[in-house]
């Protein structure tokens, strides 16, 4: 990849359609309920839900190349989290779309998933690359970009993120850019109906 024609960017509306596709991918793989959804269907869940929301897209961050979006990346931290404002999400809508069985288990398994942050760190809420674009560094770079990110505010000391256990691939790739398990969670009931058996939480310390 020439390394001219990559850039990272700060998420906008028009990245939406790009982005949903790279998080459907990422999001199949761990919910098991979804399985026999179709690509189209999940991406009609992740637009409804809604994934990514226009008024707030603080730390939302995209990797482009050759101006195509592969890679997105979203970045918590306490002050941001503070000032976000609640989405807006038809509850009853989605039940009639979608159905209530794997509709409400999808958002409790997101919910279980959902990781709040202290006010000395910044956590890798996610970061998603496209199938065509990975092995190629683009996770490092954006996990980089992040770093570079958390160190320009003074408060920050800690550069975190949760991974799949099930996951060596990315795991190796974080203990080789600097992060650390600290703390492992093994959740029965997240297991049945997301396929996810434990999952660590990471964290780099940036005074190091």
């Amino acid at each position: 990849m020439n390394d001219e024609l990559m850039n990272v960017r700060p998420m906008i509306e028009d990245d939406f359609a790009e982005a949903v596709i790279i998080m459907m991918h990422a999001f199949r793989g761990k919910m098991v309920m979804l399985k026999s959804w179709s690509d189209k269907k999940i991406i009609d869940l992740l637009f409804y839900l809604p994934t990514f929301d226009k008024n707030n897209l603080d730390g939302n961050y995209v990797f482009t190349y050759e101006e195509k979006v592969v890679g997105i990346l979203n970045l918590k931290w306490d002050e941001q989290q503070k000032i976000k404002k609640p989405p807006k999400f038809n509850i009853f809508g989605a039940i009639k779309r979608f159905g209530i069985f794997k509709l409400l288990f999808t958002i409790l398994s997101l919910t279980i998933l959902e990781t709040k942050v202290t006010k000395d760190e910044m956590l890798v809420d996610y970061i998603a690359i496209h199938p065509d674009f990975r092995g190629k560094g683009i996770g490092s770079k954006l996990l980089d970009f992040g770093e570079n990110q958390a160190r320009k505010n003074k408060e920050i000391t800690k550069y975190s993120l949760m991974v799949i256990g099930q996951n060596i691939r990315a795991i190796k790739l974080y203990e080789k850019l600097g992060f650390n398990i600290v703390k492992t969670t093994k959740l029965f009931f997240l297991r049945i109906f997301s396929g996810i058996k434990v999952y660590h939480y990471m964290v780099k310390d940036l005074h190091k």
